[in-house]
């Protein structure tokens, strides 16, 4: 292996690395919160297992290579929702083990669930399916994605959610040396890359972001406590023992009643991770210009997230985001996911503390990169590229996406792709020709007798073809 592609595969690695291991917390933190707070740190480690099995798995066996994948947030908030209902369940009749036992055993459930659907749908070949989504749609979806990636990257730079109450207070002077200089790095580093394309500029690109910040928080003498009380750095990340196997013990404190009651949080699971798998592995193939094996990616989702379960992690399915950047980044070999692996294996073991030293800005600003190269390339360059119905598509569906959610956006989208199909076609002569008996004759070998019936009565025949 040439070392451009190694160096490339490595950097694109430890940045979705980094991207997994602060996705996975953060949903971690979602989950197991309230009456489980005194259990963060190990819930936390299951997330975190999640993510270091799920990308080991990947590495392997995905058809894609330098696919990111990890734990995602809509089987989280279904985990998040059952949680709440446990403890709202249990709490002061149970113990506070007994809690975190039942909400562990469902995301256990729901895991092993979901990678067995998922498995049995691939093995199946079923995946190929989602190919009738119609093209617009897809584009829809992505622009979508790419809003949200915008607007997410923003807000946690920021520090708050955006919406037309907080706008005002963005502008106040002192939150906006929170948002403004990671957003100016995007834009400066989505102009460079438009220009240089080299397999140096990303590596470049990261180490010169963390030199810059550490100056300027010298010049200004500002301390790293200071710094990360004003949100410009992570909160510290727990040192170690952030994850144990699963025992007996674990299972023996589990209150099945309770966990039967929520199971319509639970079943949801399966069905949101495989409408968003397929929903993201399309998107990526046009993202990565190749088509990919759905039913392989199926399967090979389903075992990784059967891994997952046994150690204790979430459900998880492709990353559209952090793919797309490895992409971006000029990476697409099996190492990007390996070392993607490595670093969620590596917090797992020696702890998260190095983390706690990268800027907000920084992962903030890569994702920044790529949402606003998804809203160019499908608000700006599809204006030229597309029918301009097919154009009213894809911004329908985005601002449904935006508005309401990834679902209803595409079902919308699917709606309205339906209808421009059936008004195309219905302004379509279907009619190619119109003969009768009399010119037109079958490939048979008739008698003069019936020649002449058919040459003198043959225009009764009405003979049309499509």
């Amino acid at each position: 292996m040439d070392s451009r592609r190694l160096i490339s595969g490595i950097t694109a690695g430890l940045v979705v690395g980094l991207i997994s291991v602060v996705l996975s917390v953060s949903l971690a933190t979602l989950v197991f919160n309230g009456a489980m707070n005194i259990f963060i740190q190990r819930g936390i480690g299951l997330f975190l297992f999640g993510g270091f099995a799920l990308a080991a798995v990947a590495s392997i066996f995905g058809s894609l290579p330098g696919t990111a994948i990890g734990p995602q947030d809509g089987p989280a908030a279904l985990l998040a929702v059952m949680a709440g209902g446990l403890i709202g369940a249990l709490a002061g009749s149970s113990r506070p083990e007994t809690i975190f036992s039942t909400v562990l055993a469902g995301v256990v459930l729901s895991s092993l669930i979901t990678g067995t659907i998922l498995l049995l749908i691939g093995h199946f070949k079923l995946g190929s399916l989602v190919r009738y989504i119609p093209y617009p749609v897809v584009g829809g979806f992505l622009a979508g994605t790419g809003w949200l990636l915008t607007r997410g990257a923003i807000e946690v730079m920021a520090g708050t959610t955006l919406s037309v109450q907080t706008l005002l207070e963005l502008v106040q002077p002192e939150n906006i040396l929170l948002w403004l200089p990671g957003t100016i790095y995007a834009i400066v580093i989505l102009v460079e890359l438009r220009k240089v394309n080299h397999y140096l500029v990303w590596p470049a690109i990261i180490i010169g972001a963390v030199a810059i910040f550490y100056a300027i928080l010298f010049f200004t003498g500002t301390s790293i406590a200071q710094a990360r009380s004003m949100g410009l750095l992570l909160e510290s990340f727990p040192a170690v023992g952030l994850w144990k196997p699963l025992s007996s013990a674990d299972f023996a404190n589990v209150d099945w009643s309770a966990l039967a009651g929520q199971a319509d949080k639970l079943i949801p699971v399966p069905l949101v991770s495989l409408i968003a798998l397929l929903l993201n592995a399309t998107g990526l193939e046009l993202v990565a210009k190749r088509d990919i094996d759905l039913n392989r990616e199926l399967r090979m989702t389903g075992l990784a997230n059967i891994a997952s379960a046994f150690g204790g992690g979430p459900a998880g399915y492709h990353y559209l985001g952090a793919t797309a950047l490895g992409y971006r980044m000029g990476a697409n070999s099996r190492i990007v996911t390996a070392t993607a692996a490595l670093i969620c294996g590596l917090v797992l073991i020696i702890g998260g503390g190095f983390v706690s030293f990268l800027p907000v800005a920084l992962l903030s600003s890569l994702l920044l990169v790529l949402g606003l190269s998804f809203l160019i390339e499908w608000i700006y360059e599809a204006w030229y590229n597309l029918p301009r119905a097919e154009y009213f598509i894809v911004i329908i569906s985005l601002v449904v996406i935006a508005l309401s959610g990834y679902l209803e956006g595409v079902g919308v989208g699917v709606v309205a792709a339906t209808i421009l199909f059936v008004l195309k076609y219905s302004r379509i002569n279907t009619v190619r020709d119109t003969l009768d008996g009399r010119i037109y004759h079958a490939k048979v070998e008739r008698p003069a007798v019936q020649r002449e019936i058919l040459h003198k009565h043959g225009e009764g025949i009405h003979i049309f073809r499509l």
